[in-house]
């Protein structure tokens, strides 16, 4: 299940998911996100739920480039590096994915999918997310 929202940098983000075509550049997409409106837009139908949290990422990481004005072609490797690093932390932080944010019992949206956050974790323990178990 997909949050409704995400904050990145100082910009609250509202996540839609829509039967509607996507559209970007003439091609129809799995997901879109305007930097205008702050709404991200996630193809609702004919995807697994691991496919919308990975399209999910994929509009999260534009956002990042936009809001940390990042152009791979103009900055080095290093400096595209940091500026990733800078805004991906912002971003976990923000949204309290930082280990030891998360509240007991609610679901966390993670680069490694949607997860629950067992009651019995202590704050500041990190919780090691394995995906796939062997016989899944």
């Amino acid at each position: 299940m997909l949050p409704d929202k995400i904050i990145i940098g100082c910009f609250k983000y509202q996540i839609i998911e829509t039967d509607e075509p996507i559209i970007v550049k003439g091609a129809e997409c799995s997901g879109d996100i305007n930097f205008l409106t702050h709404i991200i837009r996630i193809k609702k139908s004919n995807m697994s739920e691991q496919m919308k949290e990975k399209v999910l990422w994929h509009e999260i990481v534009h956002g990042l480039f936009e809001y940390r004005t990042i152009d791979p072609e103009k900055n080095s490797e290093e400096s595209t590096t940091e500026e990733l690093a800078r805004g991906l932390y912002g971003l976990m932080k923000s949204n309290g994915l930082l280990p030891g944010q998360a509240k007991r019992n609610e679901m966390a949206v993670t680069p490694f999918g949607t997860v629950n956050i067992p009651d019995d974790i202590k704050p500041g323990q990190w919780v090691s997310i394995a995906p796939f178990k062997a016989g899944d």
